[in-house]
């Protein structure tokens, strides 16, 4: 049986991950740093926080996992564009990398970020090319990606690096957009959106969890943007959850200058190598995201 190790199992893409990889005959071993959660699946979970060197290589010589999915990372809403923890991220994931190759791991697959590339270009395509990454959140990513790859190289591990675009989805960190959109009109308050103009490429976390499973599952190496390929404006998504909701009257849309305007990512090797597109439709992934938010916030 293949034997994969997943950090942030527990996390927003990660939680979505679990059955996609038991799916596909993968025996999962998952890292949190929270509490373990409390489920059916048969997943071995271990609470540990990867920033512990000696136990995160006490761990995996016992696992002596074949498969690395590492999707961890400091993500606070808010705080973690240009928070100094992102350094802290680099020289864990280093360190996560190293104890894998040396129990002797063949294959990696590590989250990276559209902030990645240089945001003058509408289109970010799926090349090797190094720009100018945005804050120190992209600028640590981009760096962990090109340490990684010499690394792997030397290692002879098969290394795969899938840039996440724009995603939502069911637990959300509520201050991001969707979720306070709903949160707002659940409770009667108006919702003033400054980014109605921009257009950008988002995906549902469901498919973004079955698209790093899937390049995962692969034999795929290097950057594959993990996103739709289209673009929807913001405003359009706003005003949809508002009609769905019945409280298009709540919402208000201020001018903002913010750039870029349109951000889409080119999605050839998603599609053409690792053979995966997406399976949910914009609107009605957006309808499973609000019910599920409805009864979340209803409840607690």
């Amino acid at each position: 049986m293949k034997r994969v190790l997943i950090t942030g199992g527990s996390g927003f893409i990660g939680r979505h991950c679990l059955s996609f990889l038991l799916e596909r005959g993968f025996e999962v071993f998952a890292i949190t740093r929270n509490q373990i959660p409390k489920e059916s699946l048969p997943i071995f979970w271990e609470k540990l926080d990867i920033a512990e060197n000696q136990k995160v290589d006490a761990f995996i010589q016992r696992v002596k996992p074949q498969f690395l999915l590492h999707l961890a990372w400091y993500a606070k809403h808010g705080l973690y564009w240009n928070a100094p923890e992102n350094l802290d991220c680099v020289a864990q994931s280093l360190h996560l990398l190293k104890s894998f190759a040396a129990s002797g791991g063949k294959r990696v697959v590590i989250a990276g970020t559209c902030a990645e590339y240089d945001w003058k270009q509408p289109v970010c395509k799926e090349e090797e090319i190094f720009g100018k990454a945005q804050g120190l959140y992209g600028t640590c990513k981009a760096a962990l990606h090109q340490m990684a790859r010499e690394f792997s190289l030397l290692q002879k591990l098969s290394l795969a690096w899938g840039r996440i675009f724009y995603l939502f989805g069911p637990h959300e960190q509520k201050g991001r957009l969707v979720p306070s959109v709903i949160s707002s009109l659940l409770q009667g308050k108006e919702f003033i959106c400054a980014q109605g103009d921009l257009e950008r490429d988002f995906l549902y976390v469901e498919d973004v969890a079955e698209a790093f499973v899937s390049l995962l599952d692969s034999s795929v190496e290097g950057s594959v943007n993990i996103a739709s390929g289209k673009e929807i404006q913001i405003r359009q998504m706003v005003q949809w959850i508002s009609e769905k909701m019945g409280a298009k009257d709540l919402i208000r849309f201020n001018k903002n200058e913010s750039t870029p305007l349109k951000m889409i990512a080119e999605v050839r090797r998603l599609a053409e190598e690792v053979h995966w597109k997406p399976k949910y439709e914009l609107f009605p992934a957006l309808n499973q995201t609000i019910e599920w938010w409805k009864n979340q916030l209803c409840s607690g």
